[in-house]
């Protein structure tokens, strides 16, 4: 009698059926000679198996401003390392553009070998067609979609927009501006930044007036911010309320408001995107879209495994929903007024 058929009885194998004589025999044996399974060898068996279903995921962020320090970022890494070692897989790497040169990096992605790539934040069209190039399996996770031939895990940006416009406009403003990267998608170096958009389109639909000197146009730092609203506000150019694309935004925002002895919401009310941990401990509290970031990350996860396992040949778009807290900086009524669950 084999060894393989010895085996076979012992571990109970559906697949390959022993005749039953023979295996009372094996089991017969193993009772005379005492045998016990090894647990710990059946299991590192198992976990070789497994091993080779594991794979291995890269990380860019391919935003040559923001970082990982951003904790927009942060915590979408955080969701994708969760989700990472649940699964299984390995993280091979999390390269930034913003303090590594697109030369370094393109020559590190090549050396390193990853079953898939996951993309974070706004990209150039050489970023889009250096990975489009050489990766197989990518996943885009963020506010604003790709619209190529990736799968995406994308919390509308656009939509947040003209939510946080909209909300706005109900409290009775009609003055609305806008703070944050103020170029239309696609008439920039930027591939994918929708906030803009949504705002200009939000203030269509509502046949409000959008006046340029009402546009601050700016990355999304706090630094940044402050100082382009307060060189705004230094000629004179003072909105009713403000749509700021991000928490950063909206924090350099106030103080440059502080600093013109403006208060919030009195004299300018307003609402921004993400709902970082920042936005509940302001003065005043921001009133901001609450972005899933964690989540996002779990999912680019999950999709890209999906992806390579099931070898589809079609893109995939995950939609996650984005909630609508309302605080202290639209001048909005906190008590009575639920978030919106969009």
């Amino acid at each position: 009698m084999s060894l393989t058929t010895a085996s076979r009885v012992i571990n109970n194998d559906s697949i390959h059926r022993v005749n039953p004589k023979t295996a009372k025999k094996v089991l017969d044996a193993a009772v005379e000679l005492r045998y016990t399974p090894n647990e710990f060898a059946r299991n590192l068996r198992q976990k070789r198996r497994d091993t080779k279903d594991a794979l291995h995921i890269g990380v860019l962020l391919t935003s040559a401003i923001d970082s990982y320090s951003d904790n927009f970022f942060y915590d979408i890494l955080l969701g994708i390392h969760a989700q990472v070692a649940d699964s299984g897989h390995s993280l091979s790497f999390t390269y930034s553009f913003s303090d590594t040169s697109p030369a370094a990096i393109q020559n590190a992605i090549a050396a390193n070998a990853v079953s898939g790539m996951i993309l974070l934040g706004r990209m150039t069209a050489d970023t889009l067609h250096f990975i489009a190039k050489n990766h197989k399996h990518v996943v885009y996770a963020g506010l604003n979609p790709v619209n190529h031939q990736f799968d995406e895990v994308v919390c509308d940006g656009f939509r947040c927009a003209k939510t946080a416009v909209r909300h706005l406009a109900a409290l009775g403003h009609r003055q609305i501006g806008f703070v944050g990267t103020a170029s239309p998608s696609g008439s920039s170096m930027l591939l994918n930044e929708y906030r803009y958009d949504g705002y200009l389109k939000a203030m269509e639909e509502l046949d409000l007036p959008v006046s340029r000197e009402f546009i601050v146009d700016t990355p999304l730092n706090i630094e940044m911010a402050f100082q382009a609203v307060d060189r705004q506000l230094s000629h004179g150019n003072i909105p009713d309320a403000l749509f700021c694309a991000n928490d950063y935004c909206a924090i350099g925002t106030l103080k440059a408001l502080r600093l013109h002895k403006l208060r919030v919401p009195q004299d300018v009310a307003i609402v921004s995107i993400d709902d970082i941990d920042m936005a509940a401990y302001s003065r005043p509290m921001l009133s901001t879209i609450q972005i899933p970031r964690q989540e996002i990350g779990k999912y680019s996860v999950k999709l890209l495994t999906d992806q390579i396992q099931s070898r589809r040949k079609y893109p995939i778009r995950i939609s996650m929903p984005f909630q609508l807290i309302v605080r202290e900086s639209c001048g909005g009524d906190v008590l009575k007024r639920p978030p919106a669950v969009l």
